[in-house]
């Protein structure tokens, strides 16, 4: 048996929130390889799945707190949608849940805070941050101007390969509403690292990260991404024919139309005031 499908069927054999007292350190960092592993945790669209489990395999032998296993694991938890937005978290039963004492889960909490990710009150309760008409239009003004401008240097700088890649991406057919939002960010991704301009990658890498917890509301709801592709068509449209105000433009409209369509899934009772972009 490979490593691989060793690896594998220790993960259909895991159970993410079964209680472990008395796990020692390498255990619960363990159980959390089988936790990330199960849920496709920090598997980039376009990773292979024996890269991918190199890199779990680097994760092991990285030095981890207690802190970091437990907030890896929450902002996992957070980002995918799994804890949704106004969720309150225990942290008795997060602590139980992978062996640990509530002061690493406070530590992770404090962390995920400062990301904007939970709220905590006076009394230290903690919630999960509810989705923002007004955070979605602030994390989007930013892309609506960094898109269109890797946009705009891709045209002007992506190689043959670099297109080639692209236009494989747009061939590729999504079997499920997850397969099409791996499909949304790895164009998005390679498109960025098509600028040549990694300060600019680095920056909207951030954003896609922060406005993740979005995507996941859309991808759940009837507005979806179907729209996506036909914009990202357009866009490959123009980088092939090396027009950057072109690649501005239709990349400026693409971000535009995925405000609109956020925003018409964003619970209003729950979010600020909403400004136009």
């Amino acid at each position: 048996m490979s490593g691989v499908t060793a690896m594998r069927l220790q993960v259909i054999n895991y159970d993410p929130v079964k209680p472990g007292p008395g796990r020692t350190s390498s255990s619960i960092r363990s159980a959390f390889t089988g936790y990330v592993l199960q849920s496709r945790w920090d598997r980039g669209p376009g990773c292979s799945e024996r890269a991918y489990y190199a890199r779990v395999q680097d994760f092991l032998r990285a030095p981890q707190t207690k802190a970091d296993v437990a907030y890896q694991l929450i902002r996992s938890q957070v980002l995918s949608g799994k804890l949704p937005a106004g969720s309150v978290l225990d942290q008795g039963a997060i602590a139980k849940s992978v062996g640990m004492s509530t002061t690493p889960v406070r530590e992770a909490l404090r962390r995920l805070e400062t990301e904007e990710l939970i709220v905590m009150n006076a009394h230290r309760d903690a919630r999960v941050t509810p989705l923002s008409k007004s955070t979605l239009f602030d994390l989007y003004e930013a892309r609506l101007s960094l898109d269109p401008l890797s946009a705009s240097l891709a045209a002007q700088r992506a190689t043959d390969d670099e297109l080639a890649t692209l236009e494989r991406t747009l061939k590729r057919k999504p079997r499920s509403s997850r397969a099409e939002g791996e499909l949304n960010l790895l164009f998005h991704q390679k498109l960025y690292q098509a600028s040549h301009n990694p300060v600019l990658v680095g920056i909207l890498d951030s954003l896609w990260n922060r406005t993740e917890r979005y995507r996941v509301a859309l991808l759940n709801s009837d507005q979806g991404l179907h729209v996506d592709h036909d914009e990202h068509a357009e866009i490959f449209e123009a980088l092939l024919r090396r027009d950057a105000d072109q690649a501005f433009a239709v990349m400026k409209a693409h971000v535009e139309s995925t405000v609109a369509r956020l925003e018409l899934v964003v619970d209003p009772e729950l979010s600020g005031a909403g400004r136009t972009p």
